[in-house]
């Protein structure tokens, strides 16, 4: 919480900044999660 607290004292140009990269990790993390699914599929369909 303290974190945000800064954040929110410093500007809301950073909190911004904050708010973009975590979309980015949240767009990341998804990518791979949809390209392991993939993979598994992919192997599993091969494997038989």
């Amino acid at each position: 919480m303290t974190v945000y607290e800064d954040v929110s004292e410093s500007g809301g140009s950073l909190e911004i900044f904050h708010i973009e990269s975590f979309a980015k990790i949240q767009k990341n993390i998804c990518l791979r999660m949809a390209f392991s699914e993939f993979l598994i599929t992919f192997a599993n369909r091969y494997s038989q």
